[in-house]
């Protein structure tokens, strides 16, 4: 019986603690609409798809996207990235990456440094003599 009790208590509880707050996210939601409805009213004439607070247009770039669109693309990507066609670019990638991990060991136990220009220059190189192949 009084375990009963303490169930009934912790589930009346739980649905009290979780109606305040959605009063209170609905609440807020409301105010945040009052206070930046001249904001809203822009940007709902901005032409395009519609968008979901937080996440904007994300669903449209990424789950959402037109299959056919999609598919078109791949079918035009994926033979450049085939095994077979990236055997022929290992010398290649792996020259360059040696080259890399010597500029990247001139700052081992050094000073924080920025690495993107170096990543760069071994994409670039990478890119170039692959086409000189």
């Amino acid at each position: 019986m009084l375990i009963e009790r303490n169930r009934k208590k912790t589930l009346t509880m739980l649905v009290t603690v979780l109606s305040v707050l959605l009063v209170g996210l609905m609440a807020l939601l409301a105010y945040y609409r009052v206070k930046n409805r001249a904001t809203i009213e822009l940007v709902e004439k901005i032409p395009g798809p519609k968008t979901i607070p937080v996440l904007g247009n994300l669903l449209d770039f990424g789950l959402h996207a037109e299959r056919k669109h999609w598919h078109a693309h791949r079918k035009l990507l994926t033979p450049a990235f085939h095994f077979r066609i990236l055997e022929q670019f290992v010398d290649v990638f792996n020259n360059n990456g040696n080259i890399l991990l010597e500029n990247l060991s001139k700052h081992v136990n050094g000073p924080d440094f920025e690495i993107k220009p170096y990543v760069q220059l071994c994409a670039l190189d990478n890119i170039s003599d692959g086409q000189v192949m």
